[in-house]
């Protein structure tokens, strides 16, 4: 595998897998075009899990056929992220068999049918071709900058509650009048997960009011019209506040130097608690006061998950 070959990226358009997938390609070096999928058929129910996709019932942008597509596109490096782009990347293998294909996450199918696959360790998956990750895949390591997390500022990151990570809007504001006692600027940032009930409460909190405060989306911008200040308040942030549900928000946090810290663990899931006992070590117990904060060594394993990934491949 060239480093200066293209890569194809395939994801349901889902952010959290679109921006594992273009940050893998990113950290292999390779310029990425990325392309939606859609399943139709029985295989929205049955691929990639019990049966290889019908390239003709496997949709890309404008209703275009995996078959179609690939008649046009030869691809050295297919990328995947997700159940879906699995069952694309198990369908391109049929037409296209020397393409090399990385799924991230656990595909829900034999791992044989990838040349790689990438996923996190909490998910137990064992094979030859199966690599792990301490969580999500994201590029920190290459973006952190050398003078990071030393603003005033707390950054809470909220993502919603799930049947693994189970928390409720009483919690959400219990928490939010923890945070307002922070002494410097109070940055908020929903997830597009977050349901109503969790900005309605988010929104008529005092809180999300106070002039040291900045919403993202703002009060004002539902539509997402404003630039997303999220990487920036990342890498600016001292103390990180996650909501236990996304191991992507979770994943980055620690990857900088930030104190991180993560309410409501006691109810996880199983899968998701493995995941939280892994990063322990990098978690507080409890929220800190600006006082008590210091800087961090960062928690991150892209760098030699890239390194074991191009092994793999040339090995292939």
């Amino acid at each position: 595998m060239a480093d200066t070959a293209p890569a194809w990226i395939f994801s349901d358009g889902h952010s959290g897998n679109l921006k594992q997938a273009l940050a893998l390609s990113r950290l292999l070096g390779l310029s990425a075009k990325a392309k939606q999928v859609t399943l139709t058929g029985l295989d929205r129910w049955l691929a990639p899990t019990l049966k290889a996709a019908n390239p003709d019932r496997v949709l890309l942008e404008q209703g275009e056929t995996l078959r179609h597509w690939l008649g046009a596109h030869q691809a050295a490096l297919a990328i995947g992220c997700g159940r879906v782009a699995a069952a694309a990347l198990r369908s391109l293998k049929t037409l296209q068999p020397n393409c090399q294909t990385v799924q991230i996450l656990t595909p829900g199918c034999n791992p044989d049918y990838f040349d790689a696959v990438v996923c996190p360790q909490h998910d137990r998956l064992r094979a030859p071709n199966v690599l792990h990750t301490l969580g999500a895949i994201h590029t920190l390591e290459l973006d952190l900058p050398a003078q990071s997390n030393q603003s005033q500022a707390l950054l809470l990151l909220i993502g919603n509650p799930t049947r693994h990570a189970p928390w409720t809007a009483n919690q959400l504001h219990a928490l939010l009048a923890q945070i307002q006692n922070w002494d410097g600027a109070i940055w908020i940032s929903l997830s597009r997960r977050s349901d109503p009930e969790i900005q309605r409460t988010l929104h008529a909190h005092p809180v999300a009011k106070h002039p040291r405060t900045e919403l993202f989306p703002p009060l004002q911008d539902a539509a997402l019209t404003a630039e997303n200040p999220y990487m920036q308040w990342l890498t600016q942030a001292r103390q990180i506040v996650v909501t236990p549900d996304s191991v992507n928000m979770l994943s980055e946090a620690v990857a900088t130097r930030a104190n991180v810290f993560s309410p409501w663990r006691s109810a996880l899931g199983s899968k998701l608690a493995r995941f939280h006992t892994a990063i322990d070590a990098r978690v507080e117990q409890s929220l800190l006061l600006q006082s008590a904060c210091s800087a961090q060594a960062p928690l991150a394993d892209t760098k030699a998950l890239v390194q074991r990934l191009r092994s793999l491949l040339e090995s292939r």
